[in-house]
């Protein structure tokens, strides 16, 4: 994520080494494209984007975005017919210092609709993305949250024929390799062995 440290070293360093890159605005995806990283290394993941924010990414190939409303939905398909759509759900944010549910990611029921309106405009959805909320001191939230993605994945399958390929797991993390992290890693690993074809 770009927004987490945007020094023009750190990002030039982490395009060296090939990384990809999360990118909340039309400057962070400027700056991450002068180190010459290629746009594909790049996904949008504001779920809200101003349409000029829309058209720039279309000029220069940053062709994954993140969507989690109808509005967002029809404005991607309006601008940038041939996005590649990545829908953030909403997660159980009660146990992280930064609550980011009540702005963003759709609840089970509207996503669930969402893929009925994705697969009715035979737009690109090609995966699911989640945040659980800044300082997340709970493994909970994280399993919640991919058993939910998971849901999504095999409606998308069983119902409309999208196979799925791409799953973000947002933020969150301590910023420490601590015992929590040690748990937060191996409840992710677990269940994503669990519920995901990988």
């Amino acid at each position: 994520a770009v927004k987490a440290n945007p020094d023009p070293v750190v990002i030039q360093v982490f395009s060296a080494l090939g990384t990809g890159f999360d990118c909340a605005s039309e400057n962070e995806i400027k700056q991450v494209l002068s180190t010459g990283a290629s746009p594909d290394r790049v996904i949008f993941a504001h779920p809200r984007k101003p349409i000029s924010s829309i058209q720039l990414s279309r000029e220069v190939g940053v062709r994954r975005m993140t969507f989690d409303s109808v509005d967002e939905l029809d404005k991607l398909m309006e601008y940038f017919p041939d996005v590649e759509l990545v829908l953030r759900i909403k997660t159980d944010d009660s146990h992280s210092t930064t609550q980011l549910s009540s702005k963003f990611g759709a609840s089970l029921e509207l996503a669930m609709s969402l893929l009925k309106l994705v697969h009715e405009r035979q737009a690109n959805l090609i995966g699911v993305s989640f945040h659980v909320g800044s300082n997340c001191s709970s493994t909970t939230p994280y399993r919640k949250a991919l058993l939910d993605a998971s849901m999504i994945f095999k409606e998308a399958n069983t119902r409309y024929g999208m196979k799925l390929s791409l799953l973000n797991l947002g933020g969150g993390w301590p910023g420490t390799d601590d015992d929590l992290f040690q748990k937060m890693a191996v409840v992710v690993t677990e269940t994503v062995n669990e519920l995901f074809d990988t």
